[in-house]
């Protein structure tokens, strides 16, 4: 994960094809099939005690084939675990 200052950490996921080199999360599996699961994890994984989270392009994931309610459930599980590990 690309970090600019200590304590800030970017996660960019990556359009490229599941398979690809790459450090960022893929946006599909191996199949193609558009899947959130490994940028909620790169996110979760990155979480401490004072993280501010920023989801930004939320409404891009649906213009290139995400199901809202796969949006959501990324969404659910990175709240509550930031809510988890803030105490």
């Amino acid at each position: 994960m690309p970090t600019t200052e200590v304590g800030f950490v970017h996660i960019a996921p990556t359009s490229l094809p599941f398979g690809m080199a790459t450090k960022t999360p893929c946006l599909y599996d191996e199949t193609g099939f558009p899947t959130l699961q490994p940028t909620c994890k790169a996110v979760q994984d990155a979480l401490t005690a004072d993280s501010l989270v920023i989801l930004d392009g939320l409404s891009d994931l649906l213009a290139i084939g995400f199901e809202p309610a796969e949006i959501f459930r990324m969404v659910r599980k990175t709240q509550a675990r930031a809510t988890s590990v803030s105490g």
